[in-house]
């Protein structure tokens, strides 16, 4: 028995020394984000200002200085590789303890809610994960049942529904701001009202006055008095309890146009105004109005409402639910369910949130409530507006705010020592940044943030160059780039650079590709994450089209037509002068007996030919009764093809084209086992599956690393 307690003692001490350690080592900003365990406290944190290194400190300061679990420490990150990586930082720092704290993305915090507590989602039922194809049929199937005046219902001949792909993505932000269908349409309803109070009163009709004119000085009186009217109204209409809600709509409009304003007179400027009038407004018969008060656009959002309604509907019907959805589900059961908030409460006493600047509204509604009607609640915000990413998956840099707002008595901090980066380069994006619109420090003074470096080693580095350059066109670019790395991995001693010291950064990710050809003339190993869409594979679509002529052949259609371009597939390694000669003995059959393409290659003299004419016909023969993998398993193991995309060579020399391919194939079949849940899949199901995918212009995305050696350039995006 004393040998364990000595242990633990041992364990503690060493708990406490490594905690130390690390702590001393903080700067005063970082040592008062640890030190404050108890109450509110927002951290503005500039990039390379050891966020992780607080959040994971900060963590065994509350386990050292309080009697709470590890396990009721509640800390959301945003991706599964921030999540690892703060579990390998506290592991490291307090031990097997730290295995035990809550670290979870948002989304694996709401997958766990639901599995944990059945009976407040889905009626109890067990549901599953929808397919992009199955959103998609749901959408499609609201659409067609939908009015002819309806304003989503319109058709194009050639490309289909023409609003499909708009009420997916529309559903899918109202799921992200928090809306359920109800909620949206009454938001809707109520905005109407000072919709109408806006246009009624003329207000943004004298933006005409300045809408060919972009003097500064003409500007300014014109948006101060419509900011006069807009506050005028609002006055009117504050005590008005039917509208309070409508009223936010207003407030955002005063909000952002009083910022817009400020920012155009401090820079002399009138882009932030230009830009406002952008977001916000629109011209309908020649006149300024709010984009959202116009007939067309007001139709349009509440046959949306329905459309939501039904999908919803459908989604549950069908016992299905989308990513978007946990998130959403979290937050409604923790408002509806009085039980199930106490005992999330109960369990998570100290919330830590990192990337607070990503979060969306519904992600924010799930804090809110584990929070709010807690009298002095301990939560953490770490975030920086100007490294907000996810503003196209719903973020709302708004959320910082609101956190200001409504913790009211809220500890605010500021990280501006970088420990990443040398002053040049802090210095050259801070001018960048300081470009942008709207920034905290704009709306808050206090909250500015000037990074300064304090990494010693890299400014003993000497003088980092930061070049500009322009170019004519790309492949100048690109060569300039290849040049520049070429010259940093040819140089001796000790200034050599080795290729995995050196980072290509990029906007798109079909800028990767490009570079990489380049690279791969000027012989730079490089290595980078390739996205390329399955369905436009060279191996994948010869394996479609195999599919497609046995799908039709043996029911009597003609499809005769696709055997030239399959017979001129590489793995085949037919010439095409057979398959000439072939297309003239058909030809010439036509005036005589009309002989078949399958038959004429039957009676090939070539026996690879003669191969592929059995092989086909055996294909067709089972293409009604076999399941679409076993037929599929067996293209893939055809000796032809085989040999050509698996064989020995192949893995050798061309590994990473290789495993791409597997990597392809196991994507495809991944899809088709979603595509018709629950039903056997045979030969011809593939064509409504490719032409569901190709007709609404889908990606059935393959991700994969591609890796010309193992001491390689990096290539990736900025995201």
């Amino acid at each position: 028995m004393s040998s364990k307690i000595n242990i633990i003692e041992n364990n503690k001490s060493y708990f406490k020394d490594n905690f130390l350690a690390r702590y001393n080592n903080l700067n005063t900003e970082q040592k008062s984000a640890v030190d404050q365990i108890d109450g509110a406290v927002l951290v503005v944190a500039g990039p390379g200002s050891g966020k992780t290194e607080i959040l994971s400190l900060r963590a065994a300061n509350i386990l050292q200085k309080t009697d709470v679990l590890p396990s009721s420490i509640l800390l959301l990150t945003f991706t599964e590789a921030a999540s690892a990586n703060m579990r390998e930082r506290l592991v490291n720092l307090i031990g097997e303890e730290g295995y035990r704290v809550s670290i979870f993305t948002f989304h694996a915090f709401a997958s766990l809610l639901i599995e944990q507590n059945r009976e407040y989602f889905f009626e109890g039922n067990v549901f599953r994960p929808s397919s992009d194809i199955e959103r998609l049929e749901i959408v499609e199937n609201i659409i067609k049942n939908m009015d002819k005046t309806n304003p989503l219902g319109s058709y194009h001949p050639e490309k289909g529904f023409v609003y499909t792909k708009n009420i997916i993505s529309n559903i899918s932000d109202l799921k992200k701001e928090g809306y359920t269908p109800s909620s949206f349409k009454e938001k809707l309803l109520e905005n109407k009202n000072i919709l109408n109070k806006i246009t009624e009163s003329k207000i943004i009709e004298s933006l005409e006055n300045v809408a060919n004119k972009s003097k500064y000085e003409m500007l300014i009186p014109t948006y101060s008095k419509i900011f006069q009217d807009l506050k005028d109204l609002q006055t009117e209409e504050k005590y008005n309890e039917e509208n309070e809600t409508a009223n936010n709509f207003l407030k955002l409009l005063i909000s952002t146009l009083e910022l817009s304003l400020k920012i155009a007179i401090e820079s002399v400027s009138g882009k932030a105004l230009t830009e406002w009038k952008t977001s916000y407004t629109e011209k309908e018969d020649g006149i300024f109005i709010l984009k959202d008060a116009s007939e067309k656009r007001q139709k349009k959002l509440l046959a949306l409402a329905d459309a939501y309604k039904e999908y919803k509907q459908e989604t549950f019907n069908k016992g299905l639910y989308d990513f978007d959805d946990m998130i959403l589900l979290v937050a409604e059961a923790l408002k509806t369910n009085a039980n199930l908030l106490a005992n999330i409460q109960e369990k998570y006493q100290y919330i830590m949130i990192d990337e607070f600047q990503d979060t969306n509204a519904a992600q924010f509604d799930i804090v809110k409530s584990l929070t709010l009607d807690i009298e002095n609640p301990n939560i953490l915000a770490v975030g920086d507006d100007d490294q907000a990413i996810y503003k196209f998956q719903g973020a709302e840099m708004s959320n910082i705010f609101e956190f200001i707002n409504i913790y009211k008595n809220s500890k605010k901090i500021v990280l501006d020592k970088n420990y990443r980066s040398t002053q040049q380069v802090l210095d050259f994006s801070r001018n960048i940044i300081t470009q942008a619109v709207d920034r905290l420090e704009m709306r808050d003074s206090s909250f500015i943030k000037n990074l300064k470096s304090e990494n010693a080693t890299l400014q003993n580095l000497g003088e980092n160059k930061i070049i500009e350059k322009e170019f004519d066109n790309e492949i100048l670019e690109h060569d300039f780039i290849a040049n520049e790395i070429k010259s940093l991995l040819e140089k001796a001693g000790e200034k050599k650079v080795q290729p995995k010291e050196v980072v290509v950064i990029c906007r798109k990710h079909n800028n990767l590709r490009k570079i990489a050809a380049v690279f791969d003339i000027a012989k730079i190993p490089y290595s980078y994450e390739k996205r390329e869409n399955v369905l436009e594979i060279k191996s994948i679509k010869e394996i479609i089209s195999i599919l497609k002529f046995i799908a039709h052949s043996f029911n009597g259609e003609n499809v005769e037509y696709l055997l030239p371009e399959i017979l001129s597939f590489d793995f085949w390694n037919i010439s095409r002068l057979e398959i000439w000669k072939i297309a003239e003995k058909v030809k010439q059959s036509r005036v005589e007996e009309k002989i078949s393409w399958v038959t004429t290659m039957l009676q090939s003299e070539n026996e690879d030919i003669k191969n592929i004419a059995e092989f086909l016909i055996e294909l067709s023969v089972k293409a009604s009764s076999t399941p679409l993998n076993y037929i599929i398993d067996k293209i893939v193991q055809n000796t032809y093809f085989k040999n050509y995309y698996f064989g020995l060579d192949i893995f050798k020399n061309k590994k990473s084209e290789y495993l791409n391919f597997i990597s392809s194939l196991r994507s495809l079949t991944n899809a088709l086992a979603e595509f018709k849940q629950g039903e056997y899949l045979f030969a011809k199901d593939i064509l409504d599956f490719v032409e569901m995918y190709n007709g609404n212009n889908l990606t059935l995305s393959n991700k994969s690393i591609f890796e010309s050696s193992n001491n390689a350039v990096q290539i990736l995006t900025a995201h």
